[in-house]
């Protein structure tokens, strides 16, 4: 017999972390004006909240080794990368 189906969760409860990309779309989102990038002090539905650079033109400052940095440290903390 199959095991029975849990109705009613989360998606968060399936996470271990959310990224949000994008800075200024957080602080906007989540109404935090003096955030910054990384890991957030808050978790969000239980899961570890980080956010991590957009790519866009509009960081041009910053490098493919720099963009690749801040998404490891997520990508670190959900164990998808060693």
């Amino acid at each position: 017999m199959p095991p029975p189906v849990r109705v009613g969760f989360t998606l968060t409860e399936l996470m271990a972390v959310v990224a949000i990309l994008g800075l200024t779309a957080y602080r906007q989102g989540f109404a935090r004006p003096r955030a910054v990038a990384g890991r957030q002090p808050d978790d969000l539905g239980g899961a570890a909240l980080w956010v991590v650079p957009n790519p866009s033109g509009l960081n041009d400052h910053m490098t493919v080794a720099t963009l690749a940095e801040a998404y490891a440290e997520p990508a670190r903390a959900a164990g998808v990368i060693s």
